[in-house]
């Protein structure tokens, strides 16, 4: 249940949407899309990784991926 509370604050779901929308993404390529600070992304992000709701999408990158979707389907591409 505390997974839906870390979901209440407003700037949460803009990072999930993002993930959603262009596949694993670095805390920067979050920031770019929403045209917010790599550190607030970075913080939002690690709150959610937190909860089990993103998880590390295995690159060297450190990209996150939302928990439990697909990180290498071949026909997603990234913006």
């Amino acid at each position: 249940m505390r997974q839906f509370g870390v979901l209440t604050h407003p700037l949460r779901l803009d990072p999930l949407d993002v993930l959603a929308a262009h596949g694993p993404s670095t805390a920067a390529e979050c920031g770019r899309h929403l045209g917010a600070p790599q550190a607030n992304c970075s913080f939002h992000l690690r709150q959610l990784a937190r909860y089990a709701l993103i998880e590390d999408a295995g690159s060297a990158a450190a990209a996150l991926a939302p928990a439990g979707l697909p990180t290498d389907d071949p026909g997603r591409r990234r913006q």
